[in-house]
């Protein structure tokens, strides 16, 4: 199981062309997954392409800060830790 520690940045575009926005929301956030880490890498860019094809005017990006191996983690202990699985982003 890997552990990617990345920054969430969203916030509203310039305009539709624009990559970065006017104002700018970060927070750090750990994924768990299971899948590899080029598959992980995957998921994360295409969830900011459907989240800025969804929202009109907005972006979100993610920053990829650390990457760890970790044990197999329950379910209880991910949400525990306030972390997410890739896997389940939608």
């Amino acid at each position: 199981m890997l552990l990617l520690t990345v920054i969430e940045k969203t916030g509203e575009r310039y305009n539709s062309n624009s990559k970065m926005g006017m104002e700018t929301n970060q927070k750090m956030i750990g994924f768990v997954t299971n899948l590899t880490l080029s598959q992980a890498i995957q998921k994360l860019k295409d969830y900011e392409r459907l989240y800025r094809d969804r929202y009109a005017g907005m972006y979100i990006e993610f920053s990829l800060i650390a990457v760890s191996i970790v044990e197999e983690l329950t379910d209880e202990l991910i949400d525990s830790a306030r972390m997410d699985r890739i896997e389940d982003m939608n």
